[in-house]
């Protein structure tokens, strides 16, 4: 058995996790990267808006189309979008 090691940029507390990326087509890659190891470990990514989000800072909106493979058609390759925020309310 081979061992990939892909590092990323990421924060994480409980079950929250916050990717950190310099372009879209970046973000995206790590995405693909941790919906492939839910896929080998039986979990499951659901972009539900309100819960999953991409926020875009320090940028122009780049109207990107983030998606992630679809957890409700195991097998098959459809893909669900991730809902693209602009900004974010600070509640700390």
């Amino acid at each position: 058995m081979r061992i990939r090691k892909i590092y990323l940029p990421l924060l994480q507390y409980v079950d929250d996790a916050v990717l950190l990326a310099r372009s879209p087509e970046e973000l995206q890659h790590m995405i693909n990267v941790i919906a492939e190891y839910c896929s080998e470990n039986r979990l499951a990514l659901y972009p539900n808006e309100g819960k999953t989000e991409v926020v875009e800072f320090m940028c122009d909106a780049s109207d990107f189309a983030y998606t992630v493979a679809s957890p409700k058609h195991a097998g098959d390759m459809s893909r669900a979008r991730i809902h693209v925020k602009q900004g974010y309310q600070y509640l700390g």
